[in-house]
């Protein structure tokens, strides 16, 4: 048994000499190392389509795909979408800037000041209803809030969203009674200074 297992160490050192076995053993060690490695961050990148508002919710929508070139890239951009899509802003950012995973939260960051919920009926189209859209707020056809800015649209329950109003913009009585339903209204997108 002992001499069989020797006559194969045998033929595989005649077969693989010295210099054959040390270049696969270099080709392993450096295979390893470039999977163990971080993945190097290429010139390709999404970018944002639009003035976008801290707390805006990104969606495939204000997103701007990158011009893929390199092999590297088509490997790494796919990830980097799942790392922004459906994930807050933690700043604002104007349109054509880099949008990067480190720019994004998965809640958004609110002020200090007072938030009034507001139930929707369906998820909204994220590039005209976000962080910064100015709304008015009907209730039966008749306009009880002229203007309300929105700070974050969060996701409320297993299917359903809520626009976080400023508090200051709403009264509480402005919403009207829970047999009525109110309606929002988007009478102006997200821009900068507003």
């Amino acid at each position: 048994m002992w001499s069989l297992f020797t006559r194969g160490v045998a033929w595989v050192w005649a077969v693989f000499t010295a210099g054959r076995v040390m270049v696969l053993a270099y080709v392993a060690v450096i295979t390893v190392l470039t999977c163990l490695l971080p993945w190097p961050e290429g010139g390709a990148h999404y970018r944002a389509l639009r003035w976008m508002e801290a707390g805006t919710r990104l969606s495939d929508d204000l997103l701007v795909a990158p011009a893929v070139v390199t092999f590297e890239d088509r490997l790494r951009v796919p990830r980097e979408r799942a790392r922004l899509v459906n994930y807050y802003l933690r700043q604002p950012v104007a349109a054509g800037d880099l949008l990067l995973p480190d720019h994004v939260l998965a809640w958004p960051l609110l002020p200090a000041e007072e938030v009034i919920p507001f139930e929707l009926e369906s998820e909204p189209t994220w590039s005209v209803l976000n962080a910064g859209s100015m709304v008015q707020i009907w209730v039966d056809d008749v306009l009880k809030v002229p203007i309300a800015r929105v700070l974050a649209i969060v996701p409320a329950g297993k299917s359903g969203w809520q626009a976080l109003l400023a508090g200051n913009d709403v009264k509480p009585d402005s919403l009207g009674t829970p047999k009525t339903k109110p309606q929002l209204r988007v009478i102006d997108l997200p821009r900068p200074g507003k």
